[in-house]
C-alpha cells in the first residue's frame, strides 16, 4: 500500500462504541520527558523505527532532527500498573501521508520490544476499577476502498498483550445510511434473538447501490438465541452491540470466521 493511502473516516465519536471512554490522555501520560526521550533515543540508534527521518531509511539521519518533528507523537504510559511505563507512538510516521500509526513497546532491562502495532490512533482509554491498569482504545480505520472499522481494547498482563475488538462498517463518502444513532446507552441488561436476524449498517433496507461496492447494507446473519445489547432505539429500528458470533455465511463484507470471538455494531429491526 501506498503512502500516500486515502483514509476513510479516522475519526468517530468513541462513546458510540464504548461505555464511558476516558479522552483526557494527559491524565495518563507520565510527565517524564527526558526518560521518554532517551527510550525513544535507544529505539532510533538501534534501528528500531521505520519513520521519517531514522536510520530505516538512511543510516546517516540523527536522533535530535527526528525528536524535533515527533516528539508530540511519543507518551509513556504505565499499562500494567507496575511502576515500569510501557511506550506509545500514536500518529502519522509519514510526512504528507493521512493515514497513522499506532504502536507500543515494552521494556525488558535495557532493551526495548515493540509488543504492537497497527494502523490508526489511540481513541481512548479506561481505568480497571480492580487493579488500575490501563485500557487502551486503538482505532484502526480503513482507506481506499474499504469500509470496516476495528475498536481494539489492549490490555497488557504478564508481558503479553491481550486483545478484544469491536467492529462496525461506515465511510464518509461513497456509502448509504444514517451508520450511528446520535448517542448510545450501555445499560447493564442484555437481550437474546428470538429468530435468524439480519444485521445492517443502517436503520433501513437498501436494497440497490447501497455503496460503491455491495448492492444492500446487509452484514451478516446472527442466530436465534444470539446475545445482544440495545444502545438506541430510533422508530422501528434498533442499534445494537452483538455478542455472540454470528451465522457462518458467506457475507459481501464480513468474513464471518473473524468474529467467533468480536463484537459488532449495526443496526436490527425492532423484535
Amino acid at each position: 500500500m501506498s503512502r500516500a493511502a486515502i483514509v476513510v473516516m479516522p475519526r468517530v465519536e468513541a462513546s458510540l462504541f464504548i461505555n464511558e471512554p476516558q479522552t483526557d490522555f494527559n491524565s495518563i501520560f507520565i510527565n517524564q520527558p527526558k526518560i521518554l526521550e532517551k527510550s525513544v533515543a535507544w529505539l532510533f540508534e538501534a534501528d528500531k523505527l521505520s519513520h521519517d527521518l531514522t536510520k530505516s531509511l538512511d543510516l546517516s539521519f540523527k536522533f535530535l532532527r527526528y525528536w524535533r518533528i515527533f516528539k508530540d507523537k511519543w507518551h509513556l504510559v504505565d499499562m500494567n500498573n507496575d511502576g515500569q511505563p510501557e511506550l506509545l507512538f500514536s500518529g502519522q510516521p509519514y510526512a504528507g501521508d493521512e493515514k497513522e500509526m499506532f504502536s507500543v513497546y515494552a521494556q525488558y532491562g535495557s532493551i526495548w520490544k515493540e509488543i504492537y502495532w497497527d494502523d490508526g490512533h489511540l481513541i481512548a482509554y479506561k481505568i480497571h476499577p480492580r487493579t488500575k491498569e490501563v485500557l487502551l482504545y486503538h482505532h484502526r480505520y480503513p482507506c481506499c476502498s474499504q469500509s470496516t472499522h476495528a475498536l481494539i481494547r489492549l490490555r497488557f498482563l504478564k508481558n503479553k498483550m491481550y486483545q478484544m475488538k469491536r467492529y462496525f462498517l461506515a465511510r464518509d463518502s461513497g456509502m448509504k445510511g444514517q451508520f450511528f444513532p446520535d448517542k448510545s446507552k450501555f445499560k447493564p441488561n442484555y437481550e437474546h434473538l428470538k429468530k435468524n436476524t439480519m444485521l445492517y449498517w443502517s436503520n433501513n433496507k437498501i436494497t440497490d447501490q447501497a455503496s460503491l461496492f455491495v448492492k444492500t447494507n446487509e452484514i451478516i446473519h446472527y442466530p436465534k438465541g444470539a446475545i445482544f445489547k440495545i444502545l438506541d432505539v430510533e422508530d422501528k429500528w434498533m442499534y445494537v452491540m452483538m455478542i455472540s458470533p454470528p451465522v457462518n455465511e458467506t457475507s459481501p463484507v464480513v468474513n464471518a470466521a473473524n468474529l467467533t470471538t468480536a463484537k459488532y455494531f449495526g443496526w436490527i429491526e425492532k423484535i
